[in-house]
């Protein structure tokens, strides 16, 4: 599915079959070379009480019953483990974390990012080349009690939008991230509780990762959740490697409209328009605050990117 946004009846005929018992049918034609006359005589059927000696034979099997064969299942069973934790000698010989290696922008086919690949806007998208200057609005942090004002205007606009879940939150909301889910609205992983995951330890990194795919995978199905964005935009490459290891792409963005600081809604709106190209990827927040300037702010920057010829998609 691309991001953006029985009965027959039978006549059934019934036929009577006749039979005759003990009695004799017979048809006489006679051709007398013009006419044609058929005469059938129905014998008397009597009705006598011989009795009929049943001779029928039972026979009893006695073949020993046998369980079928079954062939074992061998699929195997993938059971996932955690990558290495990546580590080199500093200046002293101790023992630090390496340098990041970011991995390119990718994306599959059908619009879908690559597993393990990493972008900030939708250049690399080639899917999206026939449709002219698109952009995409994503939030993070929910979801809230302003989640449902932002999806309805999003819904009221026909706009399709991305969602970076803390998945405690989405425990609390199920029943609202499962109608964001049939509305078509994509959901992401943004951790358990906003950790800075640069500066955690590797099995925090695991819980907070790892754990939140598979508590927001506990509402929407199995394999759902294809994209993870790191809080603060923080990250070493121990978390590249875990969200990589479990088939997911890390997403960014190219706009951010600090609506976190609680600016007026026309400064979001502003920081929108005038940062918009085409494949931009715009930042805003449906949790961690008050939201009413977002939600003051939406209707403005989608007419107003609308009217500057962008096409609203979704990421992930």
């Amino acid at each position: 599915m691309r991001r953006y946004g029985v009965l027959t009846a039978g006549v059934f005929g019934v036929s009577a079959l006749l039979a005759a018992c003990t009695g004799t049918t017979r048809a006489d034609v006679i051709d007398d070379g013009s006419i044609q006359r058929v005469s059938t005589t129905v014998a008397t059927i009597e009705t006598t009480s011989t009795a009929v000696e049943d001779t029928t034979t039972i026979v009893t099997d006695t073949t020993p019953e046998t369980t079928p064969e079954t062939t074992p299942d061998t699929t195997p069973v993938t059971i996932w483990q955690p990558p290495p934790v990546p580590t080199v000698l500093g200046p002293t010989g101790a023992p630090m974390k390496p340098p990041v290696v970011r991995p390119a922008a990718a994306w599959l086919p059908n619009g879908v990012p690559a597993p393990g690949s990493m972008f900030r806007d939708l250049a690399a998208d080639e899917s999206l080349a026939p449709m002219g200057p698109v952009v995409a609005l994503t939030f993070d942090d929910g979801p809230s009690q302003y989640t449902t004002q932002i999806v309805n205007l999003l819904k009221l606009y026909g706009v399709p939008a991305t969602f970076f879940q803390l998945t405690p939150q989405s425990q609390q909301r199920a029943d609202l991230v499962r109608q964001m889910q049939a509305d078509g609205f994509r959901l992401g992983v943004h951790t358990k509780n906003h950790v800075k995951l640069a500066d955690a330890d590797p099995g925090t990194q695991i819980d907070q990762i790892v754990g939140s795919i598979d508590q927001l995978e506990a509402i929407t199905g199995p394999g759902t959740v294809r994209c993870f964005r790191p809080p603060y935009g923080s990250y070493d490459q121990y978390v590249l490697d875990l969200v990589a290891s479990k088939g997911l792409a890390t997403a960014m963005w190219s706009i951010d409209t600090l609506d976190w600081e609680k600016p007026d809604w026309f400064t979001i709106v502003g920081r929108v328009l005038n940062g918009a190209q085409d494949r931009s990827v715009v930042l805003m927040h449906d949790g961690g605050g008050d939201r009413t300037a977002t939600i003051l702010a939406l209707p403005w920057i989608i007419q107003g990117l609308r009217d500057r010829g962008f096409t609203f998609v979704a990421v992930c």
